[in-house]
């Protein structure tokens, strides 16, 4: 059973404070190479070791549900951050916590402090809005290009291991800006991580039937220089695509691989179409057939997890058209003209790849690139990213390795964080590293400025962190699109906290609260009252007896 309370006042600003400085010691005691772990019970599983910041404020909840407002409040900032950032996300909590602790201690202080500060909250908001506006525009003054040498500074920082920086940098590289890296279990190795880049196109699948695979030791089908139609039609009987394959043997080719995908849990291939054209591709294994030239190879993939866009994804790449049959297009109309090509299709038990298809992707993936501006649901914008790079520069993957799954939890963390900040740092450039940046900017901004220990509270809680006592090397760099979000989320997250003084919320009952509610529905209150005295209980209890 739950109860709405209420709260107002200085009460209610003392709690969200409360509630604040529990978060900022939880994440902020992660902050920096000094920073130590935390320990997440997790059900079922091995307990999750992390100092990723966004991890353990989304694990953060309080028995005060006041406080712990105060304290999801300030979650959203980090959440925030990771979406757009990927990083940065302690320093964002680091930020909010100080300024939310700085403003209200203004309000309890007075309206009018030395320097001419306004203590009305919607004055603070006010100018901590303009303040922060000009420690933006500060810090992109201070920004710098990225380097490939940079590049290796960013990661190694991120990571704080050199050797793996190196490894993950050199990934970066190859994969390019759009690439997409994905970081998976590697089971096979104690620890370390390895790296693989897949370029062209590669997406759960598998070939129609076990009889059309070529490389029969290795359970593949593997096929060089070949046409490739892509549909989401049923191909019942080779009838459908008579005509297309007379074309192609009056062109001299051989080959064509046909992708199917399907819905409504239906096949996309019969039984009849499936035999026809594995019988023709044992023909190329038959000795007693000496002329093979005429026999037209055809590879039939299913291709279910791919949706229409995805299929259309298919096409674009190898250069043709997506036959898609809630268009209206029939498989019988479909020409040579139509067809796309790829110079190799590779199809498992597993996985297809195809390599040098003959398409443009170029607006296609501009096109999926808007669209990612616009997701909001991060599971469709990781698949948006992976559909990009497969039609851009390709997938790069990281598989992680360690003795235990909290070890290698922890690695992946870092691994995922290492990415984003590079990534961030080729989009905008980066500034000095562990605070600094915001520290040049504290000055610059005075210490009359609101925003003053703000802009101070990452570096003074690395520097706490590593025991007072921290030596900041200049290949220490971070990227300014991460600062930048972190100061812009923690103005607006802490913002809201600042001009509120007062909650409303729903508090778990405990078992005498909930009692004490059943009885006052029950028991009239002139009998209620006799029932609580205990003189009268006595009495009634001697009454029983005699």
């Amino acid at each position: 059973m739950f109860r709405k309370i209420h709260s107002c006042g200085q009460e209610t600003q003392k709690k969200f404070i409360k509630g604040v400085n529990v978060l900022d010691e939880l994440v902020g005691g992660t902050l920096g190479p000094s920073g130590k772990n935390r320990v997440i019970q997790r059900k079922y599983k091995a307990p999750l070791v992390t100092n990723d910041g966004v991890t353990v404020a989304r694990h953060v909840v309080l028995d005060d549900v006041i406080e712990d407002l105060a304290v999801q409040t300030i979650v959203e900032v980090a959440l925030k951050t990771n979406e757009q950032a990927g990083d940065g996300t302690t320093s964002s909590v680091v930020m909010a916590s100080e300024l939310v602790r700085h403003c209200l201690k203004l309000q309890s202080k007075g309206s009018l402090l030395e320097g001419g500060v306004d203590t009305n909250p919607m004055s603070l908001w006010r100018q901590i809005q303009e303040e922060k506006t000009k420690a933006v525009d500060l810090l992109k003054k201070k920004a710098k290009k990225l380097s490939d040498k940079d590049l290796d500074n960013i990661i190694a920082t991120s990571l704080e291991d050199l050797e793996y920086g190196k490894t993950l940098a050199e990934l970066l590289r190859t994969v390019g800006k759009d690439g997409y890296i994905s970081t998976e279990d590697n089971w096979a190795t104690k620890y370390g991580i390895t790296t693989e880049v897949t370029t062209g196109m590669r997406f759960l699948g598998t070939y129609a039937s076990p009889y059309l695979a070529t490389e029969k030791n290795a359970k593949e089908a593997l096929w060089e220089d070949t046409y490739v139609l892509t549909t989401n039609h049923k191909l019942e009987s080779v009838q459908q695509i008579k005509d297309l394959l007379k074309e192609l043997g009056e062109k001299g080719a051989r080959k064509l691989v046909i992708i199917g995908g399907y819905s409504e849990g239906e096949a996309g291939f019969s039984k009849e179409f499936i035999e026809t054209v594995a019988k023709a591709i044992q023909a190329l294994f038959d000795p007693r057939i000496k002329d093979k030239s005429s026999i037209i190879q055809v590879l039939a993939v299913k291709a279910p997890s791919l949706t229409s866009a995805e299929l259309e994804d298919v096409a674009i790449a190898t250069g043709g058209n997506f036959i898609d049959k809630n268009l209206g297009v029939e498989l019988q109309t479909v020409k040579l003209e139509h067809l796309g090509f790829a110079s190799k299709v590779s199809v498992t038990e597993d996985e297809v790849n195809i390599l040098g298809g003959k398409g443009d992707t170029k607006q296609r993936v501009e096109v999926l690139k808007e669209q990612l501006e616009r997701e909001r649901d991060q599971m469709f914008k990781e698949k948006l990213k992976r559909r990009i790079a497969s039609l851009s520069s390709g997938v790069g993957i990281i598989r992680v390795g360690a003795s235990t799954e909290s070890e290698r939890s922890y690695l992946k963390y870092k691994l995922e964080d290492a990415v984003n900040a590079a990534r961030a740092a080729m989009e905008e450039g980066y500034v000095k590293g562990a605070g600094l940046a915001l520290v040049d900017i504290a000055e610059e901004l005075g210490k009359d400025s609101v925003l003053y220990s703000t802009l101070n509270a990452p570096y003074k809680r690395i520097v706490d962190n590593a025991g007072g006592n921290l030596r900041v090397p200049a290949k220490v760099i971070d990227p300014l699109k991460v600062v930048r979000l972190a100061l812009e989320n923690a103005c607006s997250g802490a913002g809201m906290l600042i001009t509120s003084d007062g909650a409303i919320a729903e508090e778990k009952m405990t078992y005498n609260d909930y009692l004490e509610k059943v009885m006052q529905k029950m028991v009239p209150r002139d009998e209620r009252d006799d029932f609580r005295d205990s003189e009268n209980q006595d009495q009634g209890a001697g009454r029983l007896i005699d």
